[in-house]
């Protein structure tokens, strides 16, 4: 089969195609919802000043 061929069945299918899209993201956006944050990050920022006479 050819990329004509191809575009044609995506031109037939598009419907079904759109519809398993939407369910994909929907099931990721489900699995994401309840699933729990595996990694954490946090930061810390030390500020140090001179104090005394500048050169």
């Amino acid at each position: 089969m050819d990329l004509r061929g191809y575009l044609k069945v995506l031109a037939r299918r598009w419907p079904t195609i759109l519809i398993c899209l939407m369910l994909g993201v929907v099931a990721a956006e489900a699995a994401i919802a309840v699933s729990t944050p595996v990694y954490a990050a946090r930061t810390q920022l030390f500020v140090a000043t001179r104090s005394g006479a500048h050169r």
